[in-house]
């Protein structure tokens, strides 16, 4: 495995995730019979924390976690994975953010988040977690922290020389202010994120490109735009590039994105083009989708490399 030549931050929310297992779906106002239930690790940030750490990245997390026993529990699984946990703080008053996930056979999935403490997550801890940061470094943010929290850390990361990885997810009731992308080094919306932000449906080549062009439009450098079974696209102003899937039988889609995002961040910190760094994120979110569960479906850096290959990744640059 290449050594990580930049460290990556991730700043966001931790959740615990109460996981229930369904033949299908509830509909509005009908009660199912759930066939198990767990309690595990969550949260969009967590997870891309975890799912860097087991790329291979050399992993700093910074979230807000209540003083309870949700809180304890994501402190002990994200020191378990070897994510540095010192900027996590602990909120008092409020309690650690839960989500309620419901999975049914196919795999397909329905979350309620309820964010808590993740909301008293400030511009001071943002600050603390990017001084004194080399320039290189990757800093990996999504939106279920505060959009002002979110905004703040990506202008001070870039202004800081970061390479700043933006996952618009979830897409807020008020819709993500377009003054977030500028200057971000890459945005990473799936489908229906980038119809929601772009008015256009990627659903196939002409589109994409129209889709994208609005994200550089509003200043993303680059963009990867996730398409589930369709794959995926890297566009910038000089190229576009179609990262073709593989064939999997998915059993659960709950971290199917913060797998993707957490391996493209520990790919990039390696040095890697954002192409290569593409194709090991979704051999990564490929392998996490035919398990269970959200951080414990992620992959190591060498169950990802046996999917795309032993070839070491390309270093000449990241776009």
């Amino acid at each position: 495995m290449l050594k990580p030549i930049y460290p990556v931050h991730v700043i966001g929310s931790s959740n615990a995730d109460l996981v229930l297992q369904v033949d299908r779906m509830p509909k509005l106002g009908e009660t199912v019979l759930g066939n198990s239930f767990s309690i595990v690790s969550g949260g969009k940030g967590a997870n891309q924390a975890v799912a860097a750490a087991k790329a291979g990245g050399k992993v700093r997390f910074a979230s807000s976690i209540g003083a309870d026993a949700f809180g304890d529990l994501l402190i002990s699984s994200l020191a378990q994975q070897e994510v540095n946990c010192d900027l996590v703080s602990t909120c008092e008053g409020m309690p650690t953010g839960v989500a309620t996930v419901q999975v049914n056979r196919e795999g397909d999935n329905q979350i309620v988040v309820v964010p808590g403490a993740n909301m008293a997550l400030s511009p001071d801890q943002v600050d603390k977690a990017l001084r004194n940061t080399p320039a290189g470094t990757v800093v990996l943010l999504q939106l279920e922290v505060p959009i002002n929290v979110v905004a703040h850390a990506a202008h001070k990361a870039a202004g800081n020389g970061c390479f700043v990885i933006l996952d618009p997810a979830p897409i807020p009731a008020e819709g993500v202010p377009n003054e977030l992308f500028r200057g971000v080094s890459l945005v990473t919306p799936n489908r229906s994120e980038t119809e929601s932000i772009t008015g256009v449906d990627p659903v196939d080549e002409s589109s994409a490109r129209q889709a994208a062009q609005v994200l550089l439009d509003l200043g993303a450098k680059n963009v990867i735009i996730t398409l589930g079974a369709m794959g995926s696209v890297l566009v910038n102003e000089s190229e576009f590039k179609l990262i073709e899937p593989c064939p999997v039988s998915a059993i659960d889609t709950t971290a199917a994105g913060d797998c993707f995002n957490g391996a493209l961040a520990a790919e990039i910190s390696r040095g890697c083009s954002l192409a290569s760094s593409a194709q090991f994120a979704a051999r990564a979110a490929e392998i996490a989708v035919s398990r269970l569960g959200a951080q414990s479906s992620l992959p190591t850096y060498e169950e990802i490399m046996s999917r795309v290959g032993d070839t070491e990744c390309p270093t000449y640059g990241r776009g």
